[in-house]
């Protein structure tokens, strides 16, 4: 038999109030077992800086690490003030656990936005198993919940979202106030901030003068705090980030980690492993693919497979360390959209071919066809998270030894004392005394030395004199060379030993 007219490549696909139903309540299940199994015992060392910040901001003696030192140690001001809200109803033991809630949340809300994007950019089969695939933690983004990362992220999606819709009044000033808030959770949202101007300026060939008044309205008095109280708009980290790797070591170890996580987003869906892992090198392939049918889907693609790659060779060009993941997240919820629109793709165009079209007949019969397909792509997701979330998260040897060294100098020492060590965040919140650091992120008049070492320990002692100095195993100088006395050894399970400086008492 002939076929007069070939079918219609993609069946009419699922409604997005449909798609956000059936999410969000696969979300909910997911945000459940995560708050239960993660959140409560997660304890990351950067989101410990932010709640010492909040601590000091909550207590009155303004927004610094340490009381008296007014250094920018922190990228990531609202989450900062947000993060005090925890300090004041959760304390000491409860504080982490709010920040790591707030996280669980912040990464539903993300996968959900990169349904709703899909969905209303035309690609509805790819939407939800994308969307799951952001909880799935494949890249243990997990680690990041008590971290503005997923805040961030979903702030750019939703930005993206708007800035598809047409130019209109009420657009450009959602658009302005999502960029300040996103400027204000990390200074990353200028990329994008100029990428959307410059998108809306080739849409009308106007100046976006209305999104951009509002977005300098919400983040202009923060500078001007920043550069008084500070004096400087730039974070300290922001040094520690430059110069660590070179450009091409940056990307080559992101091509690798990726292809990781790749793999083992496979490894859901294979029985094999080795099938998984020879599978993830066709990675960039599969990116390009799906590139290539965003761009021919909508426009709103545009701005979408441009920003994340671009955001990356900003990092790159910084000289970042690879292995601060947080920084490259941005590169999952784009990647795995790409990775869901090059399987449907794949899928529809087979369900095209003269043999296909046969076997499945009307549009109706194709599109139960496709509805199975949605099924199968997401119930491995499904599985996956239930086997992930089935245990209890485990702090590592060194974050549990961290925790227990700061109560035990908080248990020993009054509050004014001073302690050198580089392991700032879990040790600060924990014992609430004076953390000196090495590479100067809190602490002035101390610097990055270069990619292995910080400040020398002659010069942190000339500057600052601690008290006590808590010195790592691995560490290479003595401070017996600089007049200090051991006092205590953690036995179990690294041998960190506490220097008292002799003439202390």
């Amino acid at each position: 038999m002939r076929i007069s007219s070939p079918p219609k490549v993609e069946p009419a696909g699922p409604s997005a109030r449909l798609l956000l139903l059936i999410y969000g309540a696969c979300a909910a299940l997911w945000a459940v077992a995560a708050a239960w199994q993660v959140a409560r015992f997660l304890r990351f060392e950067d989101a410990m800086i932010v709640l010492r910040y909040a601590r000091n901001l909550v207590e009155g003696s303004g927004f610094v690490f340490n009381v008296g030192e007014r250094v920018l140690g922190v990228t990531t001001p609202l989450h900062t003030l947000i993060s005090t809200v925890y300090v004041a109803m959760g304390g000491l033991d409860g504080a982490p656990f709010l920040q790591n809630l707030s996280g669980v949340l912040m990464t539903a809300l993300e996968g959900g936005l990169l349904v709703l994007l899909l969905a209303r950019w035309g690609k509805p089969w790819a939407a939800l198993p994308a969307g799951l695939w952001i909880l799935g933690s494949f890249n243990l983004s997990w680690l990041y919940f008590g971290m503005e990362t997923h805040l961030f992220v979903a702030l750019g999606l939703a930005v993206l979202i708007v800035a598809a819709e047409p130019v209109t009044r009420r657009h450009d000033m959602i658009l302005g106030l999502l960029l300040g808030i996103a400027f204000l959770v990390r200074y990353d949202a200028a990329l994008l901030a100029a990428l959307v101007g410059f998108e809306r300026w080739l849409r009308t060939r106007r100046f976006p003068w209305r999104m951009t008044a509002i977005f300098f309205l919400l983040v202009t008095p923060w500078l001007v705090f920043a550069q008084i109280y500070f004096g400087s708009i730039l974070p300290e980290p922001l040094r520690a980030k430059q110069g660590y790797a070179a450009s091409t070591s940056y990307l080559q170890t992101l091509a690798e980690y990726y292809r990781g996580t790749f793999e083992r987003l496979l490894l859901a869906y294979s029985p094999s492993t080795r099938a998984a892992i020879w599978s993830s090198f066709a990675l960039p392939l599969v990116l390009l693919w799906g590139g290539a049918v965003a761009l021919r889907s909508h426009p709103g693609f545009r701005l979408f497979v441009l920003y994340a790659p671009l955001h990356v060779l900003v990092y790159a060009g910084l000289g970042s360390d690879p292995n601060f993941t947080w920084h490259h997240y941005l590169l999952n919820p784009f990647g795995f959209a790409l990775v869901a629109l090059a399987a449907q793709d794949l899928l529809f165009r087979l369900s095209s071919l003269p043999f296909a079209v046969r076997a499945l007949g009307a549009e109706t019969i194709r599109r139960r066809v496709a509805w199975i397909l949605l099924f199968v792509a997401c119930l491995p997701v499904g599985l996956h998270l239930e086997k992930r979330l089935g245990h209890a998260h485990q702090p590592d040897d060194l974050t549990f030894q961290l925790h227990l060294m700061g109560d035990w100098l908080q248990e020993n020492y009054p509050p004014e004392t001073s302690v050198l060590q580089p392991a700032i965040g879990i040790l600060g919140w924990r014992s609430g005394l004076r953390l000196v650091d090495h590479a100067g992120l809190v602490t002035p008049g101390l610097y990055f030395y270069d990619d292995i070492h910080c400040t020398p320990l002659s010069e942190v002692f000339d500057a600052h004199r601690p008290d006590l100095i808590l010195q790592s195993p691995w560490a290479k100088e003595d401070p017996a060379d600089f007049g200090y006395e051991p006092v205590h050894t953690f036995d179990n399970p690294f041998a960190y030993v506490v220097y008292e400086r002799a003439d202390l008492n």
